[in-house]
């Protein structure tokens, strides 16, 4: 019996030495966790070959930022912000799909498009009707004030039948080409074919480092996608820093080290950067937050579901065992409810980056 005790009491003493306060991991794997910042806006290719612009969709489902001149989108894009960590030493970084790419539904998008064009369409055609009825009144007046004598024309107010005559082109010329804008927004107002890309900037922020505002993310560290994953319930993306090297003080997180066997009432615990800069900017820089929870269902395979508690920018956040490994990657709260977020599970994340 003592014997067995004994036993007991190491194992016990093995156990405990594996596991790390919450201190112990946020201090030690706190570098390997960035900031990213994604500047982007959505690009509409039609089929008759017009290329649109536009920022996104609003609360209401409206197209924002709606404009032909690329320029112009460029000066005022999207922004949005989540979380990514090191996995090797070359730069390579680990965050969701949405935060690398951000999604929108094209389908509403061609359908308030179409609504856009019928309405510029119709607003067309009540101008080239107001220009009728704008002319006919120039006509009027320039008949009110001329007379034949002998053949010839006279006028009792030679400056303004100038004026008149010049309005009267000038109408004429803008009556045509409404003539033709509504004959071009008949071609290109059919959703069919349409083709939406996000156009996308990404860079980030180190932890205690202090970027003085958007571009000083995109400047410092920029970064780009190597690629995402073709599988829907798969939020995963894979960054790569364009200098392809890892600092040197950064922790590298392993998604191969732990056993894939999370249990209901497993402690877990996120480093990530909840509501991106708004909370994380501290007068010590940039600080990401350490939160913890347990798993509250038995993982299926496809998905882990733990009470962490999560807000918008945590998005790609490493979520780690009670030993500081790898188990999940956040990416998603349940609509209904603060207290549910959901982890994408180790088999998943491995298929991924294999």
């Amino acid at each position: 019996m003592k014997k067995i005790l004994g036993i007991s009491v190491m194992l016990l003493l093995l156990l405990s030495a594996c596991t790390k306060t919450p201190e112990q991991l946020y201090e030690e794997q706190k570098s390997g966790v960035v900031m990213v910042i994604n500047k982007y806006y959505y690009e509409m290719k039609l089929p008759s070959g017009y290329t649109l612009y536009f920022t996104g969709l609003d609360e209401d489902g409206d197209i924002e930022g709606f404009t032909e001149n690329v320029e112009d989108v460029k000066k005022e894009p999207a922004v949005s912000f989540g979380t990514a960590f090191f996995i090797d030493d070359n730069g390579s970084l680990l965050t969701n799909r949405h935060v690398a790419s951000p999604p929108i539904d094209k389908e509403l998008v061609k359908q308030k498009f179409a609504a856009i064009m019928s309405a510029l369409q119709q607003r067309a055609g009540e101008y080239m009707e107001e220009l009728r009825v704008a002319y006919a009144q120039a006509e009027e007046e320039a008949n009110s004030i001329v007379s034949y004598e002998y053949g010839d024309l006279v006028t009792t107010d030679e400056n303004w039948l100038r004026e008149l005559a010049a309005a009267a082109e000038q109408m004429e010329k803008e009556y045509n080409e409404a003539q033709e804008a509504i004959e071009t927004l008949e071609q290109i107002k059919d959703p069919r074919g349409i083709v939406i890309n996000p156009v996308c900037e990404l860079g980030i922020a180190l932890e205690g480092s202090s970027p003085k505002d958007e571009y000083d993310f995109l400047k410092k560290h920029p970064c780009r996608v190597v690629r995402t994953s073709g599988a829907q319930e798969v939020d995963l993306a894979l960054l790569k820093l364009v200098k392809g090297s890892t600092p040197s003080d950064a922790y590298v997180f392993n998604a191969f080290a732990a056993k894939d066997n999370l249990g209901i009432g497993d402690p877990l615990y996120m480093i990530g950067y909840n509501a991106g800069v708004e909370l994380s900017y501290t007068k010590r820089g940039i600080l990401s937050q350490l939160t913890e929870g347990r798993v509250t269902q038995q993982p299926d395979g496809e998905r882990v579901l733990y009470d962490i508690a999560t807000v918008q920018g945590s998005s790609g956040s490493p979520v780690l065992n009670a030993k500081g490994e790898l188990v999940a990657v956040n990416f998603a709260k349940y609509a209904k409810s603060d207290n549910f977020n959901l982890g994408i599970p180790l088999k998943a994340i491995r298929d991924f980056l294999k």
